[in-house]
């Protein structure tokens, strides 16, 4: 419901309680905290204001429905731009804009149910590690992420996270959890790297993730350089992002083949060849269906009509 005069739309339930606990979690910490808060220049309101000791303030802000990149940016930079340090705390079941790694900003989680805020962090499962735009780094759990890393959440109750300057501490208990899930993590990835370096000798290097078999295509570039045969999945975008976003951060499915959601940079970075379907005008003004090609072998065409 809208409260009469007020200045703002409807909320779940979820949003108004959940703001009255994060705002009394604050307080219980010795830091003056309201809910409804706007900035001095009027341009954001945010769901709880915690003013730190020396007047640094935090905007907290607790989001239920689904956010675009280009949303996620304007909120953040209006809040930088009035000095405030804005800290997002995202319902379980909502999907994180993967732009908010791109900054470099930590992603958090809060389950009113069970009074816990969870650490999303990175968790790259070893038989996939084929998928990570950058081995080095996205291979090991870290936090932050990056945008193109698999995910997963460490849960804590509430009361025992910490605010800080930066925003929310993990605490030593929290570090030491997810250290002990990067060594686990480095273990698998080097007996995964082992058992891949035995099967190369035996010149069975070209395994794939495919729980089906995957369509073959044969490629020669314009020298007549044979690429032999490539393996081809067909994925699809499934997101709703506006053109202007980051392509890398868009979510595309491949199912049928590798059984996995893949963004843009997962796709461009894949050994394995994927197709996606979209639509393009034609210089007679009909539309026409294309093919996108990522990943695999370069090819001199990126498209090619259907």
């Amino acid at each position: 419901m809208v409260p009469p005069g007020g200045r703002h739309s409807r909320e779940s339930l979820w949003h108004a309680e959940s703001k009255q606990a994060i705002r009394e979690w604050a307080e219980a910490q010795g830091f003056t905290a309201r809910v409804e808060a706007w900035t001095p220049d009027g341009r954001r309101r945010s769901d709880v204001e915690v003013i730190l000791p020396g007047g640094q303030r935090l905007a907290i802000e607790l989001q239920r429905g689904e956010l675009s990149d280009a949303e996620w940016i304007a909120r953040h930079e209006d809040y930088t731009g009035a000095g405030i340090t804005d800290l997002w705390l995202y319902h379980p079941d909502t999907r994180v804009p993967r732009v908010v790694f791109r900054y470099r900003q930590p992603g958090w989680r809060f389950d009113l149910k069970t009074g816990a805020i969870g650490l999303i962090h990175a968790q790259p499962s070893p038989a996939d590690a084929w998928t990570s735009p950058h081995p080095t780094q996205c291979r090991a759990v870290h936090w932050p992420p990056c945008p193109a890393d698999q995910l997963a959440t460490k849960w804590r109750p509430l009361a025992s996270w910490r605010l800080g300057h930066d925003g929310i501490q993990p605490s030593a208990r929290t570090t030491a959890e997810l250290d002990r899930l990067a060594a686990a993590a480095d273990q698998k990835l080097a007996a995964a790297e082992q058992a891949r370096a035995a099967l190369a000798c035996q010149g069975r290097d070209d395994q794939d993730h495919a729980v089906i078999k995957p369509s073959i295509i044969r490629q020669t570039d314009a020298a007549g350089q044979d690429y032999r045969f490539l393996r081809m999945h067909d994925a699809f975008r499934w997101d709703a992002f506006p053109p202007w976003t980051d392509p890398d951060t868009w979510c595309y499915g491949c199912y049928d083949a590798c059984g996995l959601e893949l963004t843009g940079a997962m796709l461009k970075a894949s050994p394995i060849v994927h197709v996606v379907r979209a639509m393009e005008q034609a210089s007679t003004g009909r539309l026409r269906e294309i093919k996108l090609r990522y990943g695999g072998a370069p090819s001199p065409d990126q498209t090619s009509a259907a």
